[in-house]
């Protein structure tokens, strides 16, 4: 199923993803740097079975978790008040590798993690999903740190190379990103 989100966001679309993935659809959307591929946290096998068909295996712990809020990321993971003062300062696209809050986890019967890859997206289209949701997406780049990243900006590429391995593509048009940074701030033993 392919929505196009232009220039304003349709409620009733985005409404119409998020009953999707709650239902354990996974689906191609635009982030804040480029586009991704995800499905609601609950639904992670789901994501972990689209990308071994991509090629790609991973595993849950080596997944971000996308959120929409600092109040959504304090349940995911331990933000102390340096942390967070670093990351409202940061103006860039960044997925920060956090210590747990292994109780989210627990709660929820999801996979054991001791680190949380997180990231505020910014992006509206996936801030409209996620408020619709009312829960974080679990989600994983499309680029992998391919040097011609730029062609995982363009939603033409993406339903052509990725299109057959999702329920749903968000088009949102082209994404003029870069790939997230990564910023480790666990503590090491």
């Amino acid at each position: 199923m392919l929505y196009k989100i232009f220039d304003t966001l349709d409620e009733n679309v985005l409404s119409s993803i998020a009953i999707n993935l709650s239902q354990g659809k996974t689906a191609i959307y635009p982030t804040d740097s480029l586009y991704a591929v995800g499905t609601q946290i609950a639904s992670y096998d789901q994501l972990i079975n689209v990308l071994n068909k991509m090629g790609r295996n991973k595993e849950f712990s080596e997944l971000t978790i996308l959120v929409d809020s600092f109040e959504m990321a304090n349940e995911l993971a331990e933000i102390s008040t340096p942390i967070y003062r670093e990351m409202k300062q940061m103006k860039a696209a960044a997925t920060w590798i956090l210590p747990a809050n292994t109780h989210y986890f627990k709660k929820r019967k999801l996979p054991f993690r001791e680190q949380v890859g997180l990231r505020i997206c910014d992006h509206p289209v996936v801030r409209g999903i996620i408020a619709k949701l009312g829960s974080p997406l679990l989600s994983a780049s499309l680029e992998e740190r391919d040097p011609d990243f730029w062609r995982y900006g363009d939603p033409d590429e993406i339903i052509s190379d990725f299109g057959q391995y999702v329920d749903i593509v968000v088009d949102a048009g082209y994404v003029t990103g870069v790939p997230s940074l990564l910023i480790n701030r666990c503590k090491d033993d």
